[in-house]
């Protein structure tokens, strides 16, 4: 049996461009931005794009273990999951993303908080069975 293909995964850490609330940035997040970005993705192959919006207590505080010091401070990560490396380089010199997404995304990042990490992930258990 062939070993199942690694997928690239490209992640992307982000804080919130310093104009909007916490939760003008989750809601233009969802709401505009993602349904910019959705079926473009799709048209260039990517497998799987996901947004994670980090829990917050009332007072604004990433919610963790005991509020752990080692919690990473982002206001939220998005996950790419492609074939190879090409892609990404693909979706960035698109001239939509010049024209469309990255305009968008200078009012909705902070771009000097920008983090990425590039790699690839091995599932080990899927819809609660061991796999």
């Amino acid at each position: 049996m062939d070993a199942p293909k690694k997928l690239v995964r490209f992640d992307t850490y982000v804080k919130r461009h310093p104009s909007l609330t916490v939760e003008e940035f989750h809601r233009q997040w969802t709401e505009v931005h993602a349904q910019l970005l959705k079926h473009w993705l799709e048209c260039h192959g990517v497998h799987r794009y996901t947004i994670f919006h980090p829990l917050r207590s009332e007072q604004g505080h990433h919610i963790g273990p005991a509020a752990a010091p080692s919690t990473l401070d982002f206001d939220g990560h998005a996950e790419i999951l492609v074939d190879s490396l090409d892609i990404i380089k693909a979706l960035q010199e698109d001239p939509y993303y010049k024209a469309v997404i990255e305009p968008d995304e200078s009012n909705l990042i902070d771009f000097q908080s920008v983090r990425h990490i590039i790699g690839y992930e091995e599932v080990w258990v899927l819809d609660g069975k061991a796999v």
